[in-house]
């Protein structure tokens, strides 16, 4: 759940797109996530997919 003031990240289509292929490769999220700064959680959601 969203804390008071959180600020959220909007991400662009590009970069949704490179992240979803390197994950569709077999890429793990925890490598993913250090890589481009992403949040774990982020990338494993099927709305991020």
């Amino acid at each position: 759940m969203a804390k008071k003031g959180q600020k959220f990240q909007k991400y662009t289509e590009e970069f949704k797109q490179e992240i979803f292929t390197h994950y569709s490769s077999g890429i793990p999220t925890s490598v993913l996530s250090k890589r481009f700064k992403v949040p774990e959680q982020t990338i494993s959601t099927p709305e991020y997919q």
